[in-house]
């Protein structure tokens, strides 16, 4: 799903996405340096057609849990898997938000319905719990700590990919306890395959700051 909120075509901080002119005490700063344009949330315009999703960020989806269609809002990401603005959803919500649902002490209601817990796994056999391969500090600048401790077994191997697939880095039979140095990696998302003696496998985003 892809977001149409569009940076602006703007070069310089004077107006709002609206139109409205700002009076010139509040101005924002130039764009540039520590202020590249993207860096503030008037620094995007809704554009309808240009995405996949409308102005709250979400669209109506027909699934297998909801035949007759529910509305949902998305977390849009990029080509380098991170995150895209508005995130989750736009500056408004879409329909009523239910009275106690937001503010401080909010956040209680409680679904009506059961509830799937999903964890992304990929493998052979019993796939490992998302759970099984513990990395930290995530997102990280330099080394990436791994533990497997939790694994039934020692891990059979490990290995390193970037979002084209391509395999970076690899470690066979290693410890219970590894590091990886990303620091000559440039910024981006990466996945980290572990694979146990038993054949079973699991992914697990990791990014380089």
């Amino acid at each position: 799903m892809k977001t149409a909120y569009q940076k602006r075509n703007i070069t310089t901080r004077t107006t709002l996405p609206d139109g409205t002119v700002l009076p010139a005490n509040q101005y924002g700063p130039a764009i540039g340096g520590n202020f590249p344009l993207g860096a503030f949330i008037e620094d995007y315009e809704f554009v309808a057609g240009s995405g996949d999703l409308d102005a709250y960020n979400g669209r109506f989806c027909v699934t297998p849990e909801y035949p007759n269609g529910i509305y949902a809002y998305f977390v849009t990401i990029g080509e380098n898997l991170l995150p895209e603005y508005p995130y989750t959803l736009g500056p408004s919500y879409y329909g009523v938000v239910q009275a106690g649902n937001t503010g401080p002490q909010s956040g209680h209601n409680v679904p009506s319905e059961p509830v799937q817990i999903y964890t992304p796994t990929s493998g052979t056999g019993e796939a490992l719990s998302g759970e099984a391969m513990l990395v930290s500090p995530n997102p990280t600048a330099g080394i990436l700590h791994l533990d497997f401790s939790k694994m039934p077994t020692p891990p059979l191997q490990i290995s390193l990919y970037n979002t084209q697939g391509e395999a970076l880095w690899q470690n066979s039979n290693p410890a219970e306890q590894e590091s990886l140095d990303m620091s000559g990696y440039p910024a981006g998302a990466y996945r980290l395959w572990v694979l146990s003696a038993e054949g079973n496998g699991v992914w697990r985003m990791v990014v380089k700051i």
